[in-house]
């Protein structure tokens, strides 16, 4: 691309043609209109009245210069004529005044009017400024004030009643043990329970038995009265027929076998003793009675030994009786008491759940109020390196990890000259500004201290051991708000104060000027 040169001539028919090309450098950067603090210049004039102005006044004085008399340069208006289509085109500016007439032949025009016009114009747009950026500041300082007090009510809130909830659990614990002994003596109390239910039902077995073994020696003894009754009848026949057997005896010895009536006597006899005698069963039924009294003594001293079990099994169920009745009440006590322990189970679970969801919640609000809180403090870093480059205040902007040049050219510029002490302090500084582990017991840094001093040594590390804090994975300087006058990281509060401050003091000076 072609541009103007200084000493080139343009006719007057051709100098919208020529604003072509100033334009279209204007739009690619190559000429700048807008200053760092916000406000505007003109680049094409070297009058300091147009390097510091606003939007409206620069359109102004471009649409002026560009439709100025025909003493002005052709090259000037073209230039000027670019200027003002860029700002209406391309940034959609207005001029500040509708009906602005052309700007006056320099010649006519006074630099002090000209000047103070520009003073007053800057000055409102200062205090416009000032005043949205003091507007702005006072909220969003209020607004964190105000989050931070309420965050900070929230975890005190929070900490009381967790240490209520660890207190109530102290006391739970205990209460667990005593319903765990409880448990164990009930436990107990069923193995008992168990062990008497087992004596009952033996003792109701032995009832059956003494019935059924009293049956039975019911039966044995009238069998046994039967059958001595039996034998004393057989006994007695017994008797007879041997008292029969010896009158047969007799008569056969007396002879008289011939006669009739003897002999019809005889038989008589013989057949009374047949019928009367019964050796076999005589035999027999002292058999049967000596073993039928066998069994009755054993049958009595079974009756005997089961009266005995009887009465230990009628004590034992007297003492299951009472155990039962002291268990009944231990137990319905105990279960009035596992009910009520219950409902406070219950209520300290659902507690312990709202306290979970309320630390999530609050640890959510926690995180947001950290990230907007970085987001200030980053913003406050730009602001101030914006504006307060220098960090000659209380509060500033300090990179941690950086090395304090200072101390190397204090101690070079006793050693070298100015410049050479300049040069010297950076290059060390550089050199140690690459280290990354910090060693007490280095012998560079041993040298370091012996050779340049303990303030030099003091400023090496104290910047290493920055650098491992705030960025020990990047290894590289992190910008931090700092307040110098206690060597601490600076809070918001502070910087809003310190911006304060100065706000009011350029408001001050602005107003004596």
């Amino acid at each position: 691309m072609e541009y103007i040169s200084v000493g080139e001539t343009i006719a007057d028919s051709e100098i919208e043609k020529y604003s072509e090309i100033p334009y279209q450098a204007l739009r690619n950067g190559i000429y700048k209109v807008e200053n760092p603090s916000g406000t505007f210049k003109c680049p094409f004039c070297q009058d300091n009245s147009n390097q510091s102005c606003g939007s409206g006044t620069l359109l102004q004085h471009a649409s002026g210069v560009a439709n100025g008399s025909a003493e002005q340069k052709s090259k000037q208006k073209a230039l000027h004529l670019a200027l003002a289509r860029y700002l209406k085109v391309d940034l959609g500016f207005e001029s500040a005044e509708t009906s602005a007439p052309p700007v006056p032949e320099p010649k006519t025009v006074s630099l002090s009017r000209i000047l103070e016009e520009s003073d007053k114009l800057q000055k409102a747009s200062y205090d416009a400024e000032t005043q949205k950026m003091q507007h702005i500041a006072q909220e969003y300082d209020t607004r964190i004030t105000q989050m931070l007090e309420k965050i900070n009510h929230e975890l005190e809130t929070k900490k009381m009643q967790l240490d209520r909830y660890d207190l109530d659990l102290s006391k739970d614990s205990v209460y667990t043990e005593h319903v765990q002994q409880k448990l164990q003596e009930e436990e107990q109390n069923a193995k008992r329970i168990n062990l008497l239910y087992m004596a009952s039902m033996e003792l109701k077995k032995a009832h059956v038995n003494v019935l059924r073994l009293t049956e039975e020696q019911k039966k044995e003894k009238e069998e046994l009265l039967k059958k001595y009754l039996q034998l004393e009848v057989k006994h007695k026949l017994q008797l007879e027929a041997e008292e029969l057997k010896g009158k047969i005896e007799v008569m056969k010895c007396l002879g008289d076998d011939d006669t009739d009536m003897h002999q019809r006597k005889m038989e008589e006899m013989t057949e009374e003793l047949n019928l009367k005698i019964g050796v076999l069963n005589h035999l027999e039924v002292s058999t049967e009675t000596s073993s039928y009294s066998e069994k009755g003594l054993e049958a009595k001293q079974k009756f005997q030994d089961m009266q005995l079990k009887i009465e230990e099994l009628s004590q034992l169920t007297g003492q299951l009786q009472e155990i039962i009745l002291l268990i009944d009440a231990d137990h319905a006590a105990m279960m009035t008491q596992m009910v009520g322990m219950n409902g406070v189970l219950n209520d300290k679970i659902e507690a312990i759940n709202h306290l979970e969801d309320l630390t999530a919640i609050l640890a959510t609000n926690l995180k947001q109020s950290k990230d907007e809180l970085q987001d200030a403090r980053t913003a406050s870093i730009i602001g101030l390196l914006d504006t307060m480059p220098d960090n000659h205040n209380n509060i500033g902007v300090k990179g941690m990890g950086e090395i304090d040049v200072k101390a190397f050219i204090k101690e070079c510029k006793k050693r070298y000259t100015e410049d050479a002490a300049i040069t010297k302090a950076g290059m060390i500084c550089s050199h140690w500004q690459e280290n990354e582990v910090i060693n007490a017991e280095d012998k560079k840094l041993k040298e370091l201290k012996v050779q340049w001093g303990d303030e030099v040594y003091q400023a090496v590390t104290m910047a290493l051991q920055e650098l491992n804090c705030y960025n020990p994975s990047g290894r590289c300087a992190v910008n931090e708000l700092w307040n110098y006058r206690e060597g601490r990281k600076a809070t918001l509060k502070e910087v809003t104060n310190f911006v304060f401050q100065n706000l009011k003091t350029l408001q001050k000076r602005q107003i004596l000027n």
